[in-house]
């Protein structure tokens, strides 16, 4: 039997996953010693939109995540 979630517990669910996702970025970028600049570069988005989702200012729309992820090769779950 499926359990009914709240939209607040929804809201949770996904900005746990956004975290989740934030963090493997972060730790990905540090091992390969890139840049906010580098990594905007590499997967042809603004630097501007690299920055606002590094910094929590904005969620990304799914296709950013999604080409950050492939350029560092990181797996994430959605």
């Amino acid at each position: 039997m499926s359990k009914i979630i709240t939209d607040s517990e929804y809201v949770k669910q996904q900005e746990e996953k956004l975290l989740t996702i934030r963090s493997k970025v972060l730790k990905e970028m540090k091992e390969r010693d890139c840049s906010k600049h580098q990594l905007a570069k590499g997967t042809g988005l603004s630097y501007h939109t690299v920055h606002d989702f590094i910094s929590e200012r904005r969620v990304p729309k799914l296709d950013t995540i999604m080409r950050i992820a492939r350029y560092l090769s990181i797996m994430i779950n959605l």
